[in-house]
């Protein structure tokens, strides 16, 4: 088993398999999604990825995509990003 994209081979993370079911969304991103921060100098944060995510896992997975960097434009404003900003959205159709 390889471990996840990026990651070197010894991460200390614990491997495990998942079999995914119809609908299931699984979500890849790089820390600059959840590190982006606003003028205030709030993070995006988890929290609220995820509460996005649960409210858009019944749409595509290009859609998915699309809200989430819209958010997190939305939520920095005029901040540029300081590092990447990468996603990767899989949503199984079974």
């Amino acid at each position: 088993m390889n471990p996840a994209l990026g990651l070197m081979p010894y991460t200390g993370f614990k491997v495990t398999e998942e079999c995914l079911q119809k609908g299931d969304v699984f979500l890849v991103y790089s820390d600059g999604i959840n590190e982006s921060r606003n003028p205030q100098g709030d993070c995006f944060g988890n929290d609220r990825l995820f509460a996005l995510l649960a409210n858009l896992c019944e749409t595509s997975a290009a859609n998915i995509g699309e809200k989430i960097l819209k958010a997190v434009h939305d939520f920095s404003g005029e901040i540029r990003p300081d590092d990447d900003q990468t996603l990767l959205v899989i949503k199984y159709l079974g």
